[in-house]
This record gives C-alpha cells, sequence and structure tokens, in this order.
C-alpha cells in the first residue's frame, strides 16, 4: 500500500510543517490591534474614523486596523524629530557608537518577533526573514557602530545632514529599509521619518518599539503610515533635509518630481528583475543551482520578482536541462512552511499579464505548487528560450524565470545594459579576467561572481538610472547623510511652479547690435564654442554682447541652440570611451600639463579677468593662481581613493571600484566665473568623466578663453565641451537629455535648480546643485572627499574563494 515503509522510501513527499504566528499575534493584541503612527519615542493612540485594514497576505484575514497621518502629523513627526536631531548630532562619535553597539547586541534578542511580523505582513518565508534581513540588521549595526568611530578620519570637515524622510514602498523591503538604511541614517546623527503604506507597516512599528525598549533617544525615529499617492506632498510640505525612496520606480518619480525645489538631498532604490549571466566554462551545476537559490529568493518582491539568465549558446541546451530539473523541485508553500523553497504571496495585488498564458507558452516549466494551488496568486514559470525582443520580458512583478541565449561575452554585455531596473549581475565563469573585464562593463552597481546575490553592510549595492540614485551601504551609503560643515543651505517648503514654459522664451534683445564704446573697437575678438576639440561657430550664427561690471560692452558670446548642445553631447560621449579607460597617472599628467600651460599665461589670463570683470590687479592674480593650484589638487586626487578591497561574510572578498558617472553636464556660476569652471571642470576630468560645460551667463568670455589651454594641453577631444548663451534654454536641454550621466548646477538661478531637480526623475540621473554658502575662493569648499564624490559612482565585486581550506 501506500502507506508502506517501502513506498515512503520509494516516493519521498513533502509534508507541510509549518512554524506559529503566535508571537507576531501577541504582539497585535497588545496594541488592541490598532496602531496609528510612532513619533517622539512612544505609540500615538488611534482615534480615526476610518482606519485602513492591515490584511495577511495569504488568507485575506484582518490583521489590525491602522490610521494614516494626516498632513499636520507628518509635521508634527518632522518637528520632532528635528528637535531630537540636535541633540544626537552634538553626541560624540563614541557615545553614538557604543549606543548602536548596545543596539545591535539587544537586537538579536528580538528577532523573532521581527521576523515574525515581517513575514506574517510581507508574505515573505519566515527563513528568508529570519537569516537574511534580521542577520543584515544586526550586521548593519555593528559595522555602522565601527565606522563612526573613523567617520571624522575620512570626511573632517562634515556634519549631519539633519532629518531624513525615508519612503518604503516595496512590501518585502520593510524590514531590508530598516537595515540598510536606517542604520546608517542614525550612525551619521541623523534622525528618521519613516514614511511607510498602511497595509505592510506592522514590522516598522514593531522595530521602532523594540528600538525605544533599547533606549534609543525619542523622536530619533518616527514611523507614519501614509497614503501611497500623497508621498511627495506629504515631504513637500515637512522640508526634509533629505529623502531616500524605497520601492516603486514610478514612487520615487513622483517624490523626486514633487520635491524640486525645496533643497532636499534626493537617493533612491528601485529594485527591478534580477540578472544573471552564465558563459562557456562555467561549471554548470553550480550554475543553475545559484540561479535557482536566486530566483526563489526573488519571488514575492514586486517589481523585482523574477530573475533573466543569459547563457551563452554553446552551453544552453545543457544548461537548459539542469536548470528544469532544478526548477521542477523548487516547491512554492505558505509563507510559514520551513519545507517551502519560495512563498509567491504580497500584500499587494499582482498586476495581471495581458499577453498569453504564460504557463502554457512552448517549453514553460512550473514549480511545484500542489501544496498552496488554491491560494497561490500567481505560479512561478520557466521559459527556456525567450527572445530578447519577447513580449513577457517586459512583464514586471511575475515570478517569471527567462532564459535567453548570446553568442560572445560582448553580446551578453550590450543584452545585460539594455535590461530595464537592473541593480546587480550574477556572472558564471571560471576564467576570473574574463569575469573582471566583464564586471568593469556592466552598468550596475554589484557584480557576483559564481554565486547569487548576497548583501554585507560594508559593501555598496544601489541602483542606476531608473534602478536608483545614490548608493546604499559600505561607505558610501555614509557619504549620503553628510554634508560640508560650512554649508549653511537648509530645506524650504518648495513653491508651486509653471514649469511648462521654462527655457522656452527667447530674448530678441540678446541679438540686436551693440556698439563696442568710443576706441575700443581695435580690442574685437571673435569668440566660438568649443566642442569635438575644436572651435565651432554657433548653429544659430548669433552672438550677444558681454558686458563689463561698469556696464560696457567687451566683446560677443556666441548663442549655443539645442543643436550645439546634441552635438556637443555626442563628443563627450565619443571622448568619454577613451578618456575613463586611461590609466590614473595618464589623466593626472593632461591636467598638470593644462595646469603648466595656464602659469606660463597667467599674466595674460589676469589682465583679461580684470578687464572682464573690472576686479584690482591683485585679485586677478589671486584668482589665476588658485585656478592653477586647483589643476594640480584635482590631478594629484587622481592618484587616489580609487578604490578598497572589503572582507565579506562569506569567504573571499568585495572589491569595491570608483568609476566615474559618464557624461556630466556642468553650468558654473557667476559669482567666479573663471574659477568654479576650472574648479568643476578639473573635479569631473579627475575621475574620469567628460563634461559639457556652459559658461556663467554674465561672463562666459574667460571661460572660451580658457578652451585655448585645454586645446593645447593635450585634451583628447569631445573631453572638455564649452557652451555659451542663454542659461535657461541650455539647462533644459541638458536637464532633458537621456544620454548624461548627472548636471551639476551651480549657477544663481532657484527656479533653474529646481527645473534641474524635476527633469532628472525622468532619466533617474544624478543631480548636484548650487550652494549659496559656498565661496570658490576658499580650497576647503572646493575638495576632499564629499566634493569628489560627486563625480564617482562605486561598484562592488564579489570574488568567492575556493574551499581546499576550508577544513
Amino acid at each position: 500500500g501506500p502507506n508502506t515503509v517501502k513506498a515512503i522510501f520509494e516516493s519521498p513527499r513533502y509534508g507541510p510543517v509549518m512554524e506559529s504566528y503566535d508571537i507576531a499575534q501577541a504582539w497585535i493584541g497588545s496594541h488592541g490591534g490598532k496602531f496609528a503612527r510612532f513619533v517622539g519615542g512612544k505609540f500615538v493612540a488611534a482615534a480615526s474614523d476610518s482606519p485602513r485594514e492591515v490584511k495577511d497576505p495569504v488568507t485575506g484575514a484582518r490583521l489590525a486596523l491602522v490610521d494614516l497621518a494626516s498632513t499636520a502629523d507628518v509635521c508634527t513627526a518632522f518637528a520632532t524629530a528635528r528637535e531630537a536631531q540636535a541633540s544626537w548630532a552634538r553626541v560624540g562619535a563614541y557615545e553614538r557608537s557604543n549606543c548602536l553597539y548596545s543596539m545591535a547586541r539587544s537586537m538579536e534578542k528580538h528577532t523573532a518577533l521581527l521576523a515574525l511580523v515581517e513575514s506574517l505582513q510581507s508574505g515573505k518565508t519566515l527563513s528568508e526573514a529570519r537569516t537574511r534581513d534580521m542577520a543584515y540588521l544586526t550586521q548593519s549595526l555593528f559595522v555602522c557602530a565601527s565606522w563612526l568611530m573613523r567617520l571624522k578620519d575620512t570626511v573632517p570637515c562634515s556634519r549631519p545632514r539633519g532629518v531624513v524622510g525615508v519612503v518604503v514602498d516595496d512590501p518585502s523591503a520593510v524590514a531590508a529599509t530598516a537595515a540598510w538604511r536606517v542604520v546608517e541614517v542614525l550612525a551619521t546623527g541623523c534622525a528618521v521619518v519613516l514614511l511607510v503604506r498602511p497595509e505592510f507597516c506592522l514590522s516598522a512599528l514593531a522595530f521602532a518599539e523594540v528600538l525605544a525598549s533599547m533606549g534609543l533617544p525619542g523622536g530619533l525615529f518616527n514611523v507614519l503610515p501614509v497614503p501611497e499617492n500623497a508621498v511627495g506632498e506629504l515631504l513637500r510640505g515637512a522640508a526634509a533635509d533629505a529623502v531616500f525612496v524605497f520601492g516603486r520606480a514610478r514612487t520615487g518619480f513622483l517624490v523626486r518630481q514633487a520635491l524640486a525645489g525645496c533643497r532636499s538631498s534626493f537617493s533612491s532604490f528601485h529594485a527591478g528583475r534580477q540578472v544573471a549571466v552564465v558563459l562557456e566554462g562555467a561549471d554548470l551545476h553550480s550554475a543553475a543551482c545559484g540561479v535557482s537559490e536566486a530566483f526563489a529568493r526573488s519571488c514575492g518582491k514586486g517589481e523585482a520578482s523574477g530573475l533573466h539568465v543569459f547563457v551563452q549558446e554553446s552551453v544552453h541546451g545543457t544548461f537548459s536541462t539542469l536548470l528544469t530539473e532544478r526548477f521542477s523541485r523548487l516547491r512554492a508553500g505558505l509563507p510559514n512552511d520551513k519545507t517551502a523553497d519560495l512563498s509567491c504571496f504580497s500584500p499587494l495585488p499582482c498586476e495581471p499579464y495581458s499577453g498569453a498564458d504564460i504557463g502554457k507558452m512552448p517549453g514553460a516549466v512550473t514549480a511545484n505548487v500542489s501544496g498552496i494551488a488554491a491560494n497561490c496568486p500567481t505560479v512561478p514559470v520557466l521559459l527556456p528560450d525567450v527572445a530578447p525582443s519577447s513580449a513577457v520580458v517586459d512583464a514586471v512583478g511575475l515570478p517569471l524565470l527567462l532564459v535567453t541565449r548570446f553568442r560572445t561575452p560582448k553580446e551578453a554585455v550590450s543584452l545585460v545594459n539594455c535590461v530595464r531596473g537592473r541593480t546587480g549581475v550574477c556572472l558564471w565563469t571560471e576564467n576570473l579576467a574574463c569575469a573582471l573585464e566583464l564586471a568593469t562593463q556592466f552598468r550596475v552597481a554589484s557584480v557576483f561572481v559564481n554565486m547569487p546575490p548576497t548583501l554585507n553592510p560594508a559593501a555598496e549595492f544601489g541602483g542606476v538610472g531608473v534602478s536608483g540614485v545614490g548608493r546604499v551601504g559600505g561607505r558610501q551609503g555614509l557619504l549620503t547623510f553628510l554634508k560640508p560643515a560650512w554649508s549653511t543651505e537648509g530645506p524650504i517648503v518648495g513653491p508651486e511652479l509653471d514649469w511648462s514654459h521654462f527655457g522656452s522664451e527667447t530674448r530678441p534683445g540678446r541679438v540686436l547690435p551693440a556698439a563696442y564704446p568710443a576706441g575700443a573697437q581695435g580690442e574685437d575678438e571673435t569668440f566660438e564654442l568649443f566642442y569635438a576639440g575644436q572651435r565651432k561657430k554657433p548653429e544659430s550664427n548669433t552672438s550677444y554682447p558681454v558686458h563689463n561690471s561698469e556696464g560696457r560692452v567687451i566683446g560677443f558670446a556666441p548663442e549655443a541652440s539645442r543643436k550645439d548642445v546634441r552635438n556637443a553631447v555626442e563628443a563627450a560621449m565619443a571622448g568619454f570611451k577613451s578618456w575613463s579607460t586611461r590609466e590614473a597617472p595618464s589623466r593626472a599628467r593632461v591636467l598638470y600639463r593644462v595646469a603648466e600651460n595656464l602659469s606660463l599665461r597667467a599674466k595674460e589670463f589676469a589682465s583679461r579677468l580684470g578687464t572682464l570683470e573690472g576686479l584690482p590687479a591683485d585679485e586677478c592674480d589671486v584668482a589665476v593662481s588658485t585656478c592653477i593650484r586647483r589643476l594640480f589638487y584635482w590631478a594629484a586626487t587622481c592618484y587616489k581613493d580609487v578604490g578598497s578591497v572589503r572582507s565579506s561574510t562569506s569567504s573571499g572578498g568585495v572589491l569595491s571600484i570608483k568609476e566615474p558617472l559618464g557624461v556630466i553636464g556642468v553650468v558654473c556660476s557667476d559669482s567666479a566665473p573663471l574659477l568654479s569652471f576650472v574648479t568643476l571642470v578639473a573635479a569631473a576630468l579627475a575621475t574620469g568623466n567628460t563634461v559639457v560645460a556652459v559658461a556663467s551667463r554674465s561672463s562666459p568670455l574667460s571661460a572660451l578663453h580658457m578652451c585655448e589651454v585645454f586645446s593645447v594641453s593635450d585634451v583628447p577631444a569631445g573631453v572638455v565641451n564649452v557652451l555659451s548663451g542663454l542659461e535657461e534654454p541650455l539647462v533644459r536641454t541638458l536637464a532633458e537629455h537621456h544620454d548624461l550621466a548627472a548636471v551639476w548646477y551651480h549657477g544663481e538661478s532657484d527656479l533653474a535648480a529646481a527645473f534641474v531637480e524635476r527633469a532628472a526623475a525622468h532619466s533617474g540621473k544624478a543631480t548636484w546643485l548650487r550652494d549659496a554658502s559656498r565661496d570658490w575662493e576658499v580650497d576647503d569648499h572646493c575638495s576632499g572627499r564629499l566634493f569628489a564624490a560627486q563625480g564617482t559612482t562605486t561598484k562592488a565585486v564579489w570574488l568567492p574563494s575556493g574551499q581546499s581550506f576550508a577544513n
């Protein structure tokens, strides 16, 4: 019979091994099943007449009732946090580090409660919540506590940003956000206001209560359930010093647009479908096992659900067979089932796929869902041969394991870099040289060699473009919430502005004839734009008069148009390919050469500066000598801080590599036309970027003169490109250009700065906006790690070691 000992051993079957949610239910019951917000170190009593229900994602049963925070509640929470942060920032590094260390030790005693609440509300497997999320949370506390003692050595002239608003719009990321971001914010001396959707706010409230019980000062960590469609306006009215968004890309886009003009630092992370690459010569059995494990971890994680595998054509058949066998053994189960490999449940409904039934597509393989067939919202499916152009590739949020073949490693790089929302790549190969070469070509934040995705608080991760701005974790994550000690700029409640006509108006008076003053005609000089290594006439064939401090016409500058911007960006993109791959000493020699040539013409530039700006001779001499000193400083910086090696919890290490952003659009300051131009361009070039610079709108001639120095200093064509003209149209074109990786706006217009931030939300480009308290003549204001970090991004390459000496 089927129940005999022999039959059981011949056909073993899974049986449910369920863990109880009694501890989580008891915690919810201790609050009467009703929650509001956690502000000032304590819960605020629920008093709403229309609370929102929090439901079990598996059964649909009500878990609790939650009151939504109003605009006044959010403003009150930020005021409370700002008061607490002022005291927390005055606490010494040792005291803050000791507090985090005590929290880390105490957190280990509460991991069971937090893991159960996280699994109950989010639908993720209990094993993942316990062994991954809670482990990372504890590790983050330990790592930040240790780095905090050395933070002043790394960035000596810095201070906390203030109150940070953290937005969580992903049901699977509540505990993860606490581990990755909240701890970093607290470590740097800032306070946190966590805005989370009510459908999955319970674990955040539990985490806040645990921190309060550990002795964290009240007001440093606050949790508010808020409606998902009003987060941007709530943050805009609260004047947050910094904002971090973790969740859907659409939410990050709306929040960033709403914050335009508020002077709030913005960073985000929007995880998309994970990517893996399997090359010929790889250990295919290990690759199939690692891909299956990575896929199981991703299921039920909203837009991050699923995995796209690119397999070299020569091993596609063998690998597909191994992967199909492995995938067919995956078991989808309830979140608290110990035998379940994955869970497909989520408190948010999946968007239905408009195409054909995926499970019935040719070659489709479905996972084992026999234990939860009645409740399973979506069935995990393996598609072993998918074309890159297939519509199913764009089916976001579904648990799909897609396999696409490629021919050469170059083709694999092109395919991976076209995946929208990518954040990391798992690369399987036994050829270490090939792995390191491909790791530098993938435009992602993390590369995992011969291993599934993992996280470590000491290593940075994040998004690229639409998948996020900035880095989380590691040293770079801490720098996000620090600003220069001299900076006095703070957030404001941004005004409501009409952006439809920004940069579209023209000024006919700029192109009407304007005469030189009497006796000055002999000083006439033709100025042209500079891009692709050559002087170029503007496409508009127009120029505009430039006046000195006395209002006299001293020259005519070329008026650049949209086509000039397009040509300059194309030249910069072509120049970036060679400039970014140059060795650091080679880039340094070019900058030293620029400094030497400028020093040979120092008297000429000082004289021209006096004529253009109307400054005394001694001030002009100081300005030119400062430009030369800045070039020498950034040339020396080329040799510094190129990366590091971090230890990891597993065997092996993590290479933390500094990479340039790409093509940067730079808008120079009117207060120091030449000095700001030289400083910003030198900083961008030193970190491996190429530049499209817009000279000062009121005094562009000094920057155009500087192009003569660049042209005779071995600067490759396309590396430096300089435009002049009406600022607003040029700023609009740069900010909306999707081939720019970043825009540095240091002009004088708050409206233009706000537009740059708003337009950057579309493509996810980085921005660096003006700080009115910056003095371009002070070296400390124009140097240091925080200044250099604006031109670089960090990539983590995980390199596991062997097991020969494991025992």
